[in-house]
């Protein structure tokens, strides 16, 4: 699911709809080859992708309406804008005009500084044709390649402007273009049950969610700066959960997160599970010889 779209009580969608910890995590991390050899140099890109379709649903907006003067602050205080600039939009706009180009930028910036390129696709470029593109152009230009999806998801596919499209054929679409994919980390709902797929094509690592995933407004970004730190990829998507929490417990004192967000359910619904070639891979290491799938 992509981070503005919750089925729960609105107060949960829109301060941070990213939230859990306390390092929630389930491990389903393959044994790593021992044929796996890496080196420290090679460029590096990322891969971006943030859409949310405009997928609010009719008793969100009526919620944002309802609470629009005690919400409206924290959203002025996350994308960094003037309240008065949302005061005559609906939900739906806000999240289009702010909230997506707000979240793309913030995990970008978190990479600028150790990524040679960076990709970002959003509204009519977040389409899976112009993903498979990018990774094409990625892939010929001989970068190691990382991809950052923070899209809409089910149990069967993932929803980019343009369509649905279910896992396999994306993936599979992906291998007959001879590219190859370091890591992913994703937020989209029920990500789990896409971990096959991708690891089928050969990823090193790849996060999914258990269900509907609250953890999907800042933990990309935290993500990124986790793993180029020099975590592991798994530890940076554990990680990724405590700075969450840690940045939604400071709107306590104007919302209740503690008692709409941080739930029994939420924290079972957002576990994470990680699988790969090799889930502790680093950020530093660029795979030499990798043979494709």
């Amino acid at each position: 699911m992509s981070f503005f779209i919750k089925r729960t009580a609105f107060i949960l969608l829109i301060i941070t709809l990213s939230f859990l910890v306390y390092s929630c995590r389930e491990n389903s991390s393959n044994p790593i080859d021992e044929n796996i050899t890496y080196q420290d140099t090679g460029k590096k890109a990322l891969l971006i992708v943030v859409e949310n379709k405009d997928l609010i649903a009719f008793s969100d907006e009526n919620m944002f309406r309802s609470y629009k003067e005690m919400i409206l602050p924290v959203l002025s205080d996350l994308f960094g804008v003037p309240k008065d600039s949302m005061e005559n939009l609906m939900l739906g706009e806000i999240v289009e005009q702010y909230g997506e180009p707000w979240q793309l930028n913030q995990i970008a910036d978190a990479g600028k500084d150790y990524y040679d390129k960076i990709i970002k696709l959003t509204d009519e470029t977040a389409t899976s044709i112009s993903f498979i593109d990018s990774l094409k152009i990625l892939a010929d230009e001989d970068y190691t390649i990382d991809v950052v999806l923070n899209l809409h998801g089910s149990m069967t596919s993932l929803v980019f402007t343009d369509t649905d499209i279910d896992f396999g054929t994306l993936t599979q679409r992906i291998k007959s273009k001879g590219i190859k994919i370091r890591a992913l980390y994703q937020t989209a709902c029920y990500g789990k049950y896409s971990l096959n797929s991708w690891s089928n094509i050969g990823l090193y690592a790849v996060n999914g969610a258990e269900d509907l995933n609250e953890i999907t407004l800042f933990s990309a970004a935290y993500f990124i700066r986790e793993w180029t730190s020099g975590k592991t990829y798994e530890d940076a998507v554990y990680s990724a959960y405590d700075f969450e929490i840690q940045k939604l417990k400071t709107y306590n004192n104007i919302l209740p997160v503690d008692e709409f967000i941080l739930t029994q359910e939420n924290l079972m619904h957002s576990l994470q599970r990680v699988t790969g070639k090799d889930t502790k891979i680093l950020w530093k290491n660029v795979p030499v010889n990798d043979v494709m799938f």
